[in-house]
This record gives structure tokens, sequence and C-alpha cells, in this order.
């Protein structure tokens, strides 16, 4: 079964190697193309949760039924023509993602052209314009539309105009991966239920996790003197990173401790040996038979010596 897609974003590196090298996208910038999904998703989340107020989860599979793809690189240093994955029911043409789309556009051109900020853009999200388009050199260029048009820019110093910007004392959203040990959970309703984690580092953290994640909070929350959960999802930071509250989890296991302390490994044969004769007294290797493998039998089970 074919694939159903429908335009989405046409992404264009430009300047630099992509001026010199035009069709040829290097494996380096891929993860921007990732990072510019990561930023739709975040700020299409953020502005759900603005207009459902009342709902403390995103629905589900929020993020992951937002598919982006591209089937070829197009001519005119690096062009990228995002496609959105069609889901069994058609995409409506003005959704969240779509939304969210608008709002990095306008977000940019804010920028330029010296403006306030979109409405569609929460201060929680600001802060994630932080780490997109690290990998590009000063004179390289990520353009957001097609070559005809007026298209927003994002770069280097459209980067450090954002972060000037920025409040220095709000909070964001942003990835988290831990593991810690489960120190309470509330089973809560049908849809899911809340859970307490403390970190590698010693700190608490409150979360959520959805009905099909039930059963490993559970058994964490069960064995949590011999195990530890390993999760990957969303928090809530401070300014200053620290994280503050899990608000969606991606990825769950649940391991055991592991005891043997970092690089110890069990000794080998050769070194239990040398253990052994360390711990021998010096005059009793005195005593020891020079022909004992010539004479083992003798030594072992008294048979007659041979000369």
């Amino acid at each position: 079964m074919a694939i159903q897609t429908v335009p989405f974003k046409e992404i264009r590196f430009t300047g630099g190697r992509f001026d010199t090298a035009t069709g040829l996208l290097d494996v380096d910038v891929v993860g921007e193309l990732q990072y510019y999904r990561k930023l739709v998703v975040t700020i299409a989340a953020e502005q759900w949760r603005v207009k459902n107020p009342e709902r403390e989860r995103l629905p589900r599979g929020f993020s992951e039924d937002f598919r982006l793809g591209f089937g070829e690189i197009g001519q005119g240093s690096c062009v990228i023509p995002l496609e959105r994955v069609s889901q069994e029911s058609l995409i409506d043409a003005d959704d969240n993602f779509d939304q969210a789309a608008i709002t990095i556009d306008e977000t940019l051109i804010a920028i330029v052209d010296n403006k306030p900020f979109p409405d569609g853009l929460t201060i929680s999200a600001l802060p994630m314009f932080r780490g997109w388009c690290r990998t590009l050199r000063p004179e390289e260029s990520l353009v957001l539309g097609r070559a005809h048009e007026q298209s927003p820019i994002f770069n280097n110093v459209i980067r450090q105009k954002i972060i000037d910007r920025m409040p220095h004392h709000e909070s964001y959203i942003d990835d988290l991966s831990l593991s810690g040990e489960v120190r309470a959970a509330d089973l809560g309703d049908l849809v899911g239920g809340s859970f307490r984690i403390r970190t590698e580092e010693g700190n608490t953290l409150q979360g959520i996790f959805t009905r099909d994640q039930e059963y490993s909070i559970t058994e964490a929350l069960h064995n949590h003197s011999g195990v530890r959960l390993q999760l990957r999802g969303l928090a809530k930071f401070d300014f200053s990173g620290e994280a503050q509250r899990i608000l969606q989890v991606d990825y769950l296991e649940v391991s055991p401790i592991d005891d043997t302390p970092t690089g110890e490994t069990s000794p080998s044969l050769l070194e239990m040996f040398d253990a052994i004769n360390l711990s021998m007294p010096e005059d009793a290797l005195g005593d020891l038979p020079s022909d004992g493998a010539e004479n083992y039998r003798h030594y072992l089970y008294g048979w007659r010596r041979e000369d």
C-alpha cells in the first residue's frame, strides 16, 4: 500500500557548502530537519494546551501521528520538500501542526522586522529556538519556503537575536531522558495516572503516564529497591535547565540495578593463580617438588616414582 503524503514545508539550506555542492545534503545537518519537526510538535502541543486548559494530557498519539519525510533533494543550493504522511482520515488544512509551522514563520519574520513575537508563540516554547541549526556555519542559513517567495530565514544571527529577547525568568519545554527510582504512583482514571521518580542526582520529579504504561510504572514501584526506571519524554524546565515536571512519557524500560562497580571485571584465570602464589609463604614455595609434572601420579595417588 502506497503512503499518502501532502506537502508541508519546503526547506532550503543556503550559503557556504550548500552553494558549492548543490543538491547534496550533508549528513551533519540532517538533524536540523528532525529538530524542525520537534519544534513544530512542541509549539503545536503548547497551542493545544492553551486552547484546552481543562485537559491535563495531550490526545493519544498527538506527536507520534505527525510524520514528516522527503523523497528527493531539489536543485538550487539544497532544497528539501518536506511532506507530511497522511493518516487514514484526511488531514485538516488548518490543524495544530500547520498552525505551529505558521507560528515559526511569523516568529522569524518578527525578529527580522524587530516586531513583537506572534500571539501563537508561548513563552515556554520560545527557548526551543536555542538548539536549532547549531550545525550551520556562520555563512550558512536555513530558509523556510520556496525560492521565489519572500521566506523566513534562520541562522546563527537570528538565533542570537531570539535569545537576546528571551525573558530569563520563564520556563520552557524540552526533551528529557533520565533513570531513577519510582517512589509513588497514583493509578488515576481510565486514561492514566501520575507518579514520582527520584533521579540518580537525588532530585524528585512528578510526571504523568498513560494506561498502556501503567504496568511498567507499578512494576518499578513494587520492586523499587532493586530496579530503576529509564524513561524518555518531554518535561518542563526552568530557565537554568533544571527539570520541573514530566509532561509526557514516550519510552519506558525497567532495568535491574547493576551492583558491579563501573569498570570492575572478574579476574582472569592467570590473575587468580598469581593471587594464590602471592598469598603463599616463601618457604612453602620452596617445598614444592621440581618434578611435579613428571611424577604427578606419585604425589597425587602414591604411585611409584619414575626416574
